[in-house]
């Protein structure tokens, strides 16, 4: 199928903010989740681990685990919309 010369391709920012204004819709239950994900990671709460976010959205799951292993550090590769959407939930946590 040809796609028209003035149609948008592929993920654009405003999809980004879209995403994150809507993430808890896209993503329900997200509290539940983050819980489930923290519970499964295999080091002590004050343990240093790396970890790599490499989801779009607001960095919850980041910030759920930062909240419970306050010696770990993650990095994300998140569009540059949803990272400033991050920012001020991480400062907190030493992001």
């Amino acid at each position: 199928m040809a796609i028209d010369e003035g149609e948008a391709t592929g993920w654009q920012e405003s999809n980004s903010a879209t995403f994150v204004d809507n993430g808890r819709i896209y993503t329900p239950d997200r509290d539940t989740i983050a819980r489930t994900f923290v519970d499964c990671i295999p080091a002590h709460r004050d343990g240093a681990f790396c970890g790599v976010e490499i989801g779009h959205g607001q960095g919850w799951l980041m910030d759920a685990i930062l909240g419970q292993y306050p010696n770990a550090r993650c990095r994300d590769r998140a569009a540059r919309i949803a990272r400033g959407a991050v920012r001020p939930a991480l400062v907190p946590a030493g992001g």
